[in-house]
């Protein structure tokens, strides 16, 4: 199929599917292609948010999260990709199920979205928590290899900037020992900040830690 060619910030939105109407629980930016480290042009490596958008593209992503419930039937969580050029969302995809920017968005607004999801699927015996006023922006990025590895042991490698089992800064994390080809994922890490430019920041540096501390332990593993 053809697609048009459309210039503009690559975004997601997620929604919560009700009978009555889609709640827009929050926007991401995403991070697309070689600049963020993926292996192809359009390959996903990341989300940052919540994300502020204008009046207008909030309110032109509510209609669509409403159409795409009442027509589709939509029911719980789902996301749709757009390019958000002039304030308009031109939307890529539809998303039917969990997204890869929920746990950003969760961390961010502190919902149990899960819960969330099961009760607007019909399950009364979810607890939803409260929802909190949203004050601090979450980036996730999927950290790739830049060349064949043997990776060392990650787990412990952001100890010291406060990861916690309930809140962690590494993801995704492959056992001591394995083997990365080039171009595929090592692992995901996570900031937190106050602004979007700061997130994005501390992504950058903590990617790097990551490709450092892999390609240093590559020859120890290798060895042993």
């Amino acid at each position: 199929h053809l697609q048009e060619q459309r210039f503009g910030t690559p975004m997601s939105a997620l929604f919560i599917g009700r009978p009555d109407a889609a709640e827009l629980v929050g926007v991401c930016e995403q991070l697309i292609g070689p600049a963020f480290g993926a292996p192809s042009e359009f390959g996903y490596a990341g989300s940052i948010g919540p994300i502020s958008v204008s009046d207008r593209t909030r309110e032109l992503l509510q209609r669509l999260g409403d159409t795409l419930t009442r027509e589709a039937q939509l029911r719980g969580l789902f996301g749709i990709d757009f390019i958000l050029a002039d304030d308009i969302p031109w939307l890529v995809e539809l998303n039917p199920r969990y997204t890869a920017s929920v746990e950003v968005i969760e961390r961010a607004l502190g919902r149990a979205l899960l819960a969330e999801h099961a009760s607007a699927c019909g399950h009364s015996t979810a607890t939803v928590r409260e929802r909190p006023a949203p004050n601090r922006v979450i980036g996730k990025q999927i950290v790739f290899a830049t060349r064949e590895l043997i990776v060392p042991s990650l787990d412990h490698l952001f100890e010291a900037d406060g990861q916690t089992p309930e809140s962690p800064l590494i993801a995704d994390i492959p056992a001591r020992g394995s083997h990365i080809a080039n171009g595929w994922p090592i692992c995901t890490v996570f900031a937190k900040e106050d602004c979007v430019a700061g997130c994005r920041k501390k992504l950058v540096a903590r990617v790097r830690l990551v490709i450092t501390a892999a390609e240093l332990g590559h020859a120890d593993v290798a060895r042993q």
